[in-house]
C-alpha cells in the first residue's frame, strides 16, 4: 500500500482532533484527546509517511493494520476515513475535463478510481465491470484490517471526491454491500443521481 494512505490518515485524525479555538476555561483532561492534531510528532510521522511515498516506498501491511487499529477503536472513525479519502483523491483525482461529454467523463472517472484505488491500496480494493456502475470488492485488503467495516469509508470518500471533481457534485458514491454482513457480501458501492 502506498504510504500516502498512512499520511491521509492521520491528517484527517489531527484535522478532526484539533479545536478550532482556545478555551479560556478549558479543562485540559477533557479537552487533551482532542489535541493530537497539535503534536509535533504526528506531524512529523505524516511527514515521514509523505516522504516515503515520494520516495515510491509502500507502507507494510502491519503498519498499516497497526493504525487502522488505532482508527476504528474511535467512535468517529468511519468519519476519519471518509475524511482521509477524501485527502488521497485531491491528490490523484484531475479536475473535470469540461470540453468533454458528462457520459465521456463519466467513464475517464471511473477508470482514473479505479487505477488509483489498486494504486493506493493495491489490487482488489474494487473494480468496476465494463459499463457498470458498480465499484466491488470481492476482497479487499482493507476489508480484512476491520471487521466492523468502517474501513471501507476510505473508498467511499475517495470515490464521492473523485466523482465531485470529476463530473459534479449530483452524483453519489452509496455502499450498497459490506463484506462485514457476513461471509458473500462484497464490498460494493453504486454511483446514484
Amino acid at each position: 500500500m502506498d504510504a500516502d494512505v498512512a499520511a491521509a490518515v492521520l491528517s484527517a485524525m489531527r484535522a478532526i482532533d484539533r479545536p478550532d479555538e482556545m478555551l479560556e476555561d478549558e479543562i485540559f483532561g477533557h479537552t487533551m484527546p482532542r489535541r493530537l492534531g497539535l503534536s509535533g510528532v504526528v506531524e512529523r510521522q505524516i511527514e515521514l509517511y509523505s516522504e516515503r511515498s515520494r520516495q515510491g516506498k509502500g507502507l507494510g501491511p502491519d503498519e498499516l493494520a497497526q493504525l487502522i487499529g488505532v482508527v476504528v477503536r474511535r467512535s468517529d472513525a468511519a468519519t476519519i476515513l471518509y475524511m482521509a479519502g477524501t485527502y488521497l483523491a485531491d491528490g490523484c483525482i484531475p479536475k473535470r475535463r469540461r470540453w468533454q461529454p458528462r457520459e465521456g467523463r463519466l467513464d475517464h472517472a471511473k477508470r482514473t478510481i479505479q487505477r488509483n484505488l489498486d494504486g493506493l491500496f493495491g489490487r482488489g480494493v474494487g473494480s468496476f465491470a465494463a459499463g457498470s456502475s458498480r465499484l466491488e470488492a470481492a476482497d479487499s485488503p482493507l476489508a480484512r484490517l476491520d471487521p466492523s467495516g468502517d474501513v471501507c469509508a476510505i473508498v467511499t470518500g475517495f470515490c464521492q471526491r473523485a466523482l465531485d471533481r470529476a463530473i459534479g457534485k449530483d452524483l453519489k458514491m452509496v455502499k450498497v454491500s459490506c463484506r462485514s454482513e457476513g461471509e458473500g457480501h462484497p464490498c460494493a458501492w453504486r454511483i446514484e443521481v
